[in-house]
């Protein structure tokens, strides 16, 4: 398995995005996406190029102790949503906070799921849960 870092695949991203804009130039009418993986193109740069409100959930400082000493480390989790009814969670881990926030916006666009709403972006029907001493309840 290749891994590659997030500068590598943002300047990916950013020359298909060139490469379709020429595309779009050529022959709007007569366009085949081609196939990246299992995805094809537009998809890749429409999840890319989406504007997603992020928020930090939790940041937390982890310790390992090793033989050398402690090796410290950050834990982000962090929410995005596009305000359409698409949401995403994700969790990253890296040796400083900047990392740790790109790993977890990489991770929660990976799972995002949609929300169904109503006309007003509301929820649709009244929605309760309990988790240990919490009880929560979402009215529309």
């Amino acid at each position: 398995m290749v891994s590659y870092t997030s500068r590598e695949l943002e300047s990916y991203v950013d020359g298909m995005r060139s490469a379709w804009e020429h595309i779009k130039k050529i022959n709007p009418d007569h366009i085949i996406a081609p196939v990246i993986g299992s995805l094809p193109f537009i998809d890749v740069l429409a999840i890319a190029a989406r504007d997603f409100d992020q928020k930090i959930v939790d940041i937390r400082r982890v310790t390992r102790v090793m033989a050398g000493g402690r090796r410290m480390s950050f834990a982000v989790t962090m929410l995005i949503g596009d305000k359409k009814g698409s949401v995403g969670l994700g969790t990253g881990k890296a040796g400083d906070t900047a990392l740790a926030i790109n790993k977890a916006v990489r991770s929660a666009k990976k799972g995002m799921f949609k929300i169904n709403t109503t006309k007003d972006f509301s929820i649709p029907f009244e929605v309760s849960a309990k988790v240990k001493s919490a009880r929560i309840m979402l009215r529309p």
